[in-house]
């Protein structure tokens, strides 16, 4: 055979080789699931108690793929007009995120609210961060010498301090998030220097609370970030984020988020509530992670009214209203 006879044979068995090859390539990614196919590997993530799931940290374009909740947004806008109109609440905001891919939409998500008990949960992660690195944190006691709050809130946490009394840092970590309890707080943020604090806000690109400022300064977006960060386990690790969530499973508040979900279905979640003594004005919050057995979800609630009671019932309403859509959804999805 000639050389140039030779060469083109080697070049059409070549190009033939590459022809199987690709159809082989072609046909197994022809089975690979689509990105937005992770129903079966969340679900499984958050067997066998696991809180977390860090599959998912980007950040994702407002309503992107979520065309079925863009007639929901509207809504809830509609639900937040008919109780402003009842005289319910003098305003609203919500946020809502899709945890299996990330997709989101808010209410109002840029105007600024009063977190007050909410910023429990970032004190939270700041201890545990620190506790990542030297986990004898946890174990120190610190001695409760003097009462720092006289204040009585409305939603009462159902245990207190005793004055003389040691305590554990991880006991009253437990104490600050789940009884909601503020001189658990004041002690901790007493005893640790308090730049330490203001650290997570610098690393999210936040401005840190300022003790002496009274003025609304954080919006619902930028809360919810502290619920994302713990679900990723982004920012902490994964041991001590799903720690930090099983504390918020066991907030004893009841009245808002929670009263809206099924009783078998577990909440990851805080609240805070604020009086303006000057004109009785009050606010109050609940943020947390749905665990939907299929769609897991992200819901926030910050309210402004009159009556804390009324308010909580509204975050109440909201949070009802998401569930039955996303039921409905699931449901409809099945079918």
């Amino acid at each position: 055979m000639h050389q140039r006879d030779a060469t083109v044979v080697y070049f059409v068995m070549g190009a033939f080789l590459l022809f199987l090859l690709g159809m082989g390539v072609g046909s197994i990614l022809t089975k690979v699931k689509p990105a937005e196919e992770k129903s079966d590997v969340t679900t499984e993530q958050h067997k066998n108690g696991k809180l977390t799931s860090p599959l998912l940290s980007c950040e994702i374009a407002k309503n992107t793929g979520m065309k079925e909740f863009t007639l929901y947004e509207k809504k809830l806008e509609d639900l937040i007009t008919t109780f402003k109109a009842q005289g319910k609440i003098t305003t609203a905001a919500v946020y809502y995120r899709h945890l299996m891919d990330g997709a989101w939409f808010g209410i109002n998500e840029d105007v600024e609210f009063t977190p007050s008990s909410l910023l429990k949960v970032p004190d939270m992660i700041t201890l545990y961060k620190m506790a990542d690195s030297d986990p004898a944190i946890l174990k120190k006691e610190l001695t409760y010498g003097k009462t720092y709050y006289a204040g009585t809130p409305h939603f009462r946490a159902n245990t207190s301090l005793i004055v003389g009394n040691a305590y554990a840092v991880g006991d009253l970590i437990s104490r600050m998030i789940t009884q909601s309890d503020n001189e658990a707080m004041f002690l901790l943020r007493d005893k640790f220097d308090a730049k330490i604090f203001n650290t997570l806000y610098s690393d999210l690109g936040m401005k840190a609370p300022d003790d002496t400022v009274s003025d609304d300064f954080m919006t619902i977006k930028m809360y919810a970030a502290f619920f994302r960060i713990l679900y990723n386990a982004s920012y902490i690790s994964q041991n001590l984020s799903e720690q930090a969530l099983t504390l918020l499973t066991q907030v004893v508040f009841d009245k808002g988020l929670k009263a809206g979900i099924p009783t078998n279905i577990l909440i990851a979640h805080k609240f805070g509530e604020r009086t303006y003594v000057e004109s009785d004005n009050k606010q109050l919050h609940d943020c947390g992670i749905i665990y939907h057995p299929t769609e897991p979800y992200l819901l926030c609630v910050m309210t402004k009214g009159r009556d804390f009671d009324t308010l909580a019932g509204v975050i109440r309403d909201i949070s009802k209203s998401v569930w039955d859509e996303v039921f409905s959804q699931t449901k409809q999805e099945k079918q």
